[in-house]
């Protein structure tokens, strides 16, 4: 494959929106948290045009995303120091071990060192393949500092 890491459009969200109602039932959170497209398209659509926000995609062969991450540089409540933050990381079952998580999380890697970060945050929000998340984070270069705990 020769799909490319790129900047997503607002022409991705509607397939973006489908793609995500994968990722709550991947995750877990559908059916017992509420899917809903329209809040979801918006916060999309906010993310992706956000000024210090980075949101860049890589394409299926049918031309529809299948991988992404969302992320943005701000300064934490507790430092004027900028750090890059990423909100949300993902790849299609299908499309894992392809590289392309490689290529987004190098992407985003770069971007933040551009802009100044003095850190770059990745984490696993979502609980997918955690250890293989972790892992593949640590090969670029990340220390794991901590973990997410959930009650439901």
């Amino acid at each position: 494959m020769t799909n490319t890491i790129r900047p997503l459009t607002l022409i991705d969200i509607p397939p973006m929106v489908a793609l995500f109602e994968e990722v709550g039932h991947e995750a877990g959170w559908i059916p017992r948290l509420q899917f809903d497209p329209e809040h979801l398209a918006g916060n999309l659509a906010a993310m992706i045009t956000r000024e210090n926000s980075l949101a860049i995609g890589v394409d299926a062969d049918d031309g529809l995303v299948c991988g992404f991450l969302i992320a943005e540089l701000a300064s934490p409540w507790y430092t004027p120091t900028p750090v890059a933050a990423e909100r949300v990381f993902y790849v299609h079952p299908q499309y894992r071990r392809s590289g392309y998580a490689h290529q987004l999380i190098q992407r985003y890697i770069d971007w933040g060192r551009e802009r100044g970060a003095a850190e770059i945050l990745i984490g696993n929000g979502l609980g997918i393949q955690a250890d293989k998340v972790k892992a593949l984070c640590e090969s670029l270069g990340f220390d794991a500092i901590g973990y997410i705990l959930k009650q439901v």
